[in-house]
């Protein structure tokens, strides 16, 4: 099994504006308004990040996503070929993400929230934002 490190930051890891254009879930997608999943705690800190076509509910300080909403279209599903380079999300502090080490010599493995078949809308935009440390959850192997 391979042992990963977290990753050193660079300009990609460390640039806000890398991620600024994602408009993430469409709440209205279908018609009538669906709003992301919040937890029923009002005073359970939540950030949602946006991403291409689908929105991350995070806790940072439990550093993982709690829920997700995609904006699917299954007409227009394309096949996008998974990245396993795994990096921080540059919108929140590397200190409140979940990085490599706790998939270390354990029996987790990280899974994303969002389907492996993704709709990303024209131009189609590479999967490097589901392989951010913000959209993974904790999985038995």
């Amino acid at each position: 099994m391979a042992t990963h490190s977290d990753p050193q930051p660079n300009t990609e890891t460390a640039s806000r504006a890398s991620l600024a254009d994602r408009k993430g879930y469409n709440e209205r997608f279908l018609g009538p308004s669906l709003p992301l999943p919040l937890p029923a705690d009002s005073g359970t800190e939540t950030v949602v990040l946006p991403y291409a076509n689908f929105s991350v509910v995070f806790r940072p300080d439990r550093r993982l996503a709690v829920a997700t909403a995609v904006t699917i279209d299954g007409a227009h599903l394309i096949d996008v070929p998974r990245e396993d380079e795994w990096r921080f999300d540059p919108r929140l502090p590397e200190a409140q993400q979940a990085g490599h080490p706790i998939y270390k010599d354990n029996r987790w493995t990280r899974d994303t929230w969002s389907a492996d078949s993704t709709p990303y809308e024209v131009p189609r935009r590479p999967r490097r934002t589901t392989t951010r440390f913000t959209t993974p959850t904790p999985r038995p192997r």
